[in-house]
């Protein structure tokens, strides 16, 4: 984290540990933040996890809830390697008119033994 006077700089490196919302203890980066119908809100970002992203809620903006991880690769449709970091960003969370929300990510697969950061989907919901 950073800050600056203003917009074109000059930036500053905030000190080592500093984290002014604590959402999650150990990582959490490529935040996105909706405001839902109820005008609360909903954070979703890439975090650790075995095929998991992260997401946080805040009914202002400001005060947001502990991390909670979510798997969004399901038993058999699993193509993402295991692991800590290979399923990686949340790109969008896009609502749809039944009250879901189709998240677009990165993941790393292997094709033919090599590396490969593919973009899969799925559909989340939250009350």
């Amino acid at each position: 984290m950073a800050f600056a006077q203003k917009l074109n700089g000059p930036w500053k490196r905030m000190p080592e540990g500093f984290n002014p919302i604590q959402v999650a203890g150990v990582f959490m980066e490529n935040e996105i933040v909706y405001q839902l119908k109820d005008s609360s809100y909903l954070m979703i970002f890439d975090s650790f996890g075995d095929q998991e992203i992260g997401y946080s809620l805040s009914p202002d903006g400001i005060n947001w809830g502990k991390e909670t991880r979510i798997k969004i690769q399901s038993k058999g449709k699993t193509w993402a390697e295991p692991g800590d970091h290979y399923t990686r960003t949340p790109l969008c969370a896009i609502p749809e008119n039944d009250g879901t929300y189709t998240v677009v990510y990165t993941a790393m697969t292997k094709v033919n033994g090599k590396n490969f950061y593919a973009i899969g989907k799925c559909t989340i919901a939250w009350k």
